[in-house]
């Protein structure tokens, strides 16, 4: 970005008197050439985020792997961590079309740990079908089972006791896994999904070059303070830009969907979200955060600008906050509460934050304004000075014309009036 910040400044720079000169047809033609390179910008940044849509794909559905994750860690035992989990359920599923001599042959391939837990993954939902006598039965006098086995089990069903989650983990048989919220129902859905995706990732990819070539048709014709703000916030926009992403990525969005996950299950509904609503929900919810961070952008320009003040934004507090939350209401997708409040509180906070520098700014300023009312005065008194004594000068100039004036009229000649002041001057220096 830094480098097409300096690219424009020499394009400023080299075509500032040619701009003046300008027809109205000719700054058409700027603006054509303007709009043809912004779509071909998009068009190449999309082809380059179609050939990268598997891994594109992979980064977006990231968060609800976090919650998935997140989910089955806080139903499992302590004594098994989440990736001995995911290898033991991989392992289940590997077995299940397997005989008996070939599921003997594939638990001598694995370490004692994992074979005496993927033994007792296998025989626990027998177990749970029966009461509690015929459990202990079952436990006492199988001849299949291990005694670490049968501690792993016996620690299992206590746990499963507490924690009813636990159970469902074995009665969806993987159904927790990558694939648990990915499922597509149409032919032409995970096409149009890619091509959606890809979109999306083409319009964040653009936009430093898509921000130079807007701002290389607009800049020549604005006024210098209006250039100086604008550089000032292109690198502030695009750290907010960045900053609502990555806070709508990292942390609100892992966050909104576990309410969500969790909302279902404690009502008994079975979270199965279809890949395409969910990823047009995390898209529209990252790029929200990222567009509506610009409004300190937006605030503090019009601050500088002297379109508004901070005792105007102070008194108009109220509205601001009722125009936040239809703000988030529109942009949000589903219009939620949860995902409303998730918006609303930091555009909130970055508003009280705009007032805050607002007001640094009005102090300044007020400071700069009186610091130049004094510099002013000072002038002022130095030029009424200066004034007082040219007056005196030129009263001074005029008394002598007069009386030069007045000596001709009476016939005393110049040259005689200096002779006798010179002899006066004498006789004084003898005396004294």
């Amino acid at each position: 970005m830094f480098f097409w910040l300096d690219v424009l400044r020499d394009r400023i720079r080299a075509g500032k008197d040619a701009e003046i000169n300008k027809s109205f047809f000719q700054h058409l033609e700027d603006l054509r050439s303007t709009i043809f390179w912004i779509v071909v910008t998009l068009v190449v940044s999309f082809a380059i985020c179609w050939w990268f849509r598997a891994p594109l794909m992979e980064v977006m559905k990231r968060p609800i792997y976090a919650v998935l994750d997140s989910k089955i860690s806080q139903q499992l035992p302590k004594q098994i961590d989440l990736n001995t989990w995911k290898e033991v359920d991989s392992n289940y599923q590997a077995i299940l079309p397997l005989n008996k001599e070939q599921r003997a042959f594939y638990l001598s391939q694995l370490d004692t740990e994992s074979s005496h837990l993927l033994e007792a993954r296998v025989h626990y939902l027998a177990i749970l079908s029966l009461d509690i006598e015929q459990q202990n039965h079952y436990l006492a006098n199988s001849p299949s089972l291990k005694p670490q086995v049968v501690e792993i089990l016996k620690s299992w069903i206590e746990h499963g006791m507490e924690e009813k989650g636990f159970v469902d983990l074995f009665k969806k048989q993987g159904n927790f896994g990558d694939n648990a919220v990915m499922g597509a129902f149409k032919p032409t859905e995970t096409f149009m999904l890619s091509i959606k995706l890809a979109f999306f990732e083409a319009f964040v990819l653009s936009l430093p070059i898509t921000l130079y070539l807007i701002l290389r048709f607009v800049i020549p014709g604005m006024q210098k303070r209006e250039k100086d703000i604008l550089f000032k916030s292109i690198f502030v926009s695009l750290f907010l830009f960045v900053a609502g992403v990555c806070l709508s990525y990292f942390v609100v969005l892992p966050r909104v969907l576990e309410f969500f996950f969790n909302m279902g299950d404690s009502i008994g509904v079975t979270n199965e979200w279809r890949i395409g609503y969910y990823l047009g929900f995390a898209a529209k919810f990252v790029l929200a955060f990222g567009l509506t961070f610009q409004l300190p952008v937006v605030v503090m320009a019009l601050v500088y600008l002297d379109v508004i003040s901070y005792y105007t934004m102070l008194r108009s507090t109220r509205y601001v906050i009722a125009g936040i939350v239809v703000l988030s209401a529109l942009v949000m997708p589903g219009g939620e509460v949860i995902s409303l409040l998730s918006l609303a509180v930091p555009l909130f906070l970055l508003y009280a934050l705009c007032i805050l520098f607002a007001f640094i700014y009005q102090k300044k300023k007020e400071k700069q304004m009186a610091k130049e009312d004094l510099e002013w005065h000072k002038m002022q008194e130095e030029y009424e000075r200066e004034h007082d004594r040219q007056v005196k000068l030129e009263l001074q100039e005029l008394e002598e014309q007069e009386y030069q004036e007045s000596k001709r009229n009476k016939g005393i000649p110049a040259n005689e009036e200096d002779e006798s002041s010179l002899d006066d001057e004498e006789v004084d220096e003898n005396n004294n």
